[in-house]
């Protein structure tokens, strides 16, 4: 599902502008990506929600956060958590092959192919489990002075408004020395 770029805009600017501190907004969107990551491919929106609710956090900029993990970017997250799982517990890169469509022509000879899998798992579940605290503690750092200085032109902006309607911009005052 696309959504437009104007719609996109408007997501961001309801999470950038919330009554939220700059920090809370960047801890909302870095535990989104953090979850992005976990390995728990298939829950991520669930584990979203689950931890945005008792850590009262915006719950918009943990979900716009998960969309991290979408369907370009699902095999290079898998891959790459099995990869350094693989490495961290010394496994080394892992080797199996990619199975024809025929390779599936039984019950048993699919259930044989996910036996093969097995070795995998443990390696998966280690990197991804790292690349998931990794990812969500970059996001914080790196978002929060984004949010830091796009909040400030925000308030910047809007005393520039507020000032120049004080100061009888064009049109205001004839607004205001109009009776009704």
């Amino acid at each position: 599902m696309w959504i437009s770029r104007q719609r996109a805009r408007e997501i961001a600017r309801k999470i950038l502008h919330t009554n939220d501190t700059p920090e809370r907004t960047a801890l909302a969107f870095a535990v989104g990506v953090g979850v992005a990551f976990c390995p728990l491919v298939g829950l991520h929106t669930l584990i979203a929600l689950a931890l945005a609710f008792p850590l009262r956090l915006n719950r918009l900029a943990v979900i716009a956060g998960t969309f991290a993990n979408n369907p370009y970017t699902l095999v290079p997250i898998i891959t790459s958590g099995l990869f350094l799982g693989s490495v961290m517990t010394g496994a080394g890169a892992p080797d199996f092959s990619l199975p024809d469509r025929m390779d599936f022509h039984s019950l048993e000879a699919f259930s044989g192919y996910m036996g093969g899998l097995k070795p995998l798992f443990m390696p998966f579940v280690l990197g991804s489990s790292t690349l998931s605290l990794v990812s969500g503690g970059a996001t914080y750092l790196l978002t929060l002075p984004i949010i830091r200085k796009l909040r400030a032109r925000h308030v910047a902006h809007l005393a520039a408004k507020a000032a120049a309607e004080h100061r009888g911009a064009p049109g205001t005052q004839r607004a205001a020395s109009h009776p009704l």
